[in-house]
């Protein structure tokens, strides 16, 4: 067995990066994957001409100065790439015949916060004062030159040793939290739904910056070329993928990973393996369980699960050029509530 061979389950965003690097460094990777296409979650599909994306809304890193645009060069992804930037990250109209938009401009979006709701100038000075925050972290970017890149590591270092307080305080808030600070039940009700409840605070206040740059930009095309961008620069590499190729078992020796078992009954060792698949089939399926503590057990047994998604594409033959480019979209309450899995809904967003 060849120590330097990997088996990777799962084409997936992860498993094809991995695939990647494991080539760049001098691994012999395979890759199997359960579904015809490479992608995982990040796929689109053709419909009558129409382009239905099951995933991508922007991608962190898309601009060129970024640091972590390094990366997607690395992998294929930015090659060749167009990118459009939002101006908004989402509308939301209220019953009240007011509209609150998230501007990806952080100066605009403060001005329209402070004329939506003069009474909560302090908490909107507090959220907009955290976005400028998130700005300050600009990291060297792969083309700055080397007194640009110490100048920039040394910002982020004094950053952390003055601000390290602020950032741990937006990284514990969450998204609930915070709204409920909010007195103007427009922005209170807008910034709560566009958001989980649960979410950090700091996940929020870092992509609104990332927008602000022009660093999260939504890529032409969609999720399917960028999945076939990663496959391309893997195969060109020297890794092979098998696709409709469903693991079952994840083979152990000596509590060391060696291989896999298919579903057709078909065993593949490795040097190494890569689980790039479901968190939960991988550890209480793959491992049967037998690799976790109660820690793990917590996660998955108590954690609150994300609130299920219904995603509808609808294919319209006609150009929408007088519409803002939104990352969300729109947000409108419903004349008349609908009951949808058991819930009542009052808005479509």
């Amino acid at each position: 067995m060849n120590d330097k061979s990997v088996v990777i389950i799962g084409a997936g965003f992860a498993g094809l990066s991995a695939g990647i690097y494991a080539q760049m460094n001098g691994y012999s990777a395979q890759i199997y994957e359960m579904h015809n296409l490479p992608g995982g979650l990040c796929t689109a599909w053709k419909r009558k001409g129409y382009t239905i994306d099951g995933c991508i809304h922007w991608l962190v890193g898309s601009s060129p100065r970024s640091a972590m645009n390094r990366f997607w060069q690395e992998v294929g992804l930015a090659q060749g790439r167009e990118f459009i930037n939002a101006d908004e990250y989402m509308r939301f109209e209220g019953a009240d015949g007011r509209t609150f938009v998230i501007y990806a401009d952080v100066n605009r979006l403060e001005k329209h916060m402070l004329e939506l709701s003069p009474q909560d100038e302090a908490v909107i000075r507090e959220f907009i004062g955290g976005i400028r925050l998130a700005l300050l972290m600009d990291q060297p970017g792969p083309d700055d030159p080397l007194w640009t890149k110490l100048s920039k590591t040394a910002k982020i270092v004094w950053l952390f040793a003055v601000h390290g307080k602020e950032f741990q305080r937006w990284i514990k808030i969450t998204a609930a939290e915070f709204t409920a600070k909010v007195k103007d039940p427009l922005i209170r009700q807008a910034l709560a739904e566009m958001w989980y409840p649960q979410f950090s605070m700091g996940f929020i206040l870092f992509t609104l910056a990332y927008m602000h740059t022009k660093n999260a930009g939504y890529p032409i095309g969609g999720s399917m070329p960028m999945s076939r961008a990663l496959e391309k620069r893997f195969l060109d590499l020297g890794g092979q993928i098998h696709y409709d190729s469903r693991v079952e078992k994840i083979l152990v020796e000596n509590d060391r990973a060696v291989g896999i078992r298919l579903t057709d009954g078909s065993e593949h060792r490795a040097g190494r393996v890569i689980s790039a698949a479901d968190g939960y089939a991988t550890i209480f399926k793959m491992l049967d369980g037998k690799y976790t503590d109660e820690k793990i057990k917590e996660i998955y047994e108590k954690w609150e699960p994300f609130p299920p998604l219904l995603y509808v594409g609808i294919g319209v033959n006609r150009a929408f050029e007088n519409e803002p480019i939104t990352v969300s979209g729109f947000s409108y309450p419903l004349r008349q509530p609908l009951e949808i899995g058991g819930e009542m809904v009052e808005r479509m967003p």
